[in-house]
């Protein structure tokens, strides 16, 4: 799949288990912030569900080089603002 980058964000801020996406480029461009703050709708390729997500710290101070989800959405249109605080609607699949 060479159009496809896999993406693996925890399922919440709260646990450090994780879940397998296979994201569009266009969609991997949206998470590729190393290091800074940033919020995104994908597309898992896989299930076609659509996420919230956003960068998370690493555990280096200032550092979002992590990412996680923070609600399953109904449709990529959705407004990211009125999103923010939404925490999830339904567990994605997790990592294997």
């Amino acid at each position: 799949m060479p159009d496809q980058r896999l993406f693996t964000p925890r399922l919440s801020s709260a646990t450090l288990e994780r879940v397998n996406m296979m994201l569009s480029e266009e969609d991997h461009a949206l998470t590729d912030h190393r290091g800074t703050a940033w919020t995104a709708i994908i597309t898992d390729q896989l299930t076609n569900k659509i996420y919230l997500v956003e960068g998370a710290e690493c555990g280096s101070p200032g550092c979002c080089c992590d990412a996680v989800i923070v609600a399953q959405v109904n449709s990529r249109s959705q407004n990211i603002d009125t999103m923010i605080g939404v925490r999830n609607l339904e567990q994605p699949r997790k990592a294997t």
